[in-house]
């Protein structure tokens, strides 16, 4: 799956690409540094994951869920 996080600091998004269970591990410096940050910010950054959306389905008999 892939997850979108945000250094809190400098604003800029990295996307990476993550098993489900290791959805909680923010972007490494490799893949930080090829989305433009510097490596001295690396060091300092502050990583949130972005929530960009979801999918929501509606079952038989079911008021629908995400």
């Amino acid at each position: 799956m892939r997850y979108l996080w945000q250094d809190k600091k400098t604003k800029i998004e990295v996307e990476v690409e993550r098993k489900m269970r290791d959805s909680d591990v923010p972007p490494d410096k490799p893949e930080a540094i090829e989305a433009g940050m510097e490596v001295e910010d690396f060091a300092e950054a502050d990583w949130e994951k972005v929530i960009i959306g979801g999918i929501g389905h509606v079952g038989f008999g079911q008021k629908g869920s995400w």
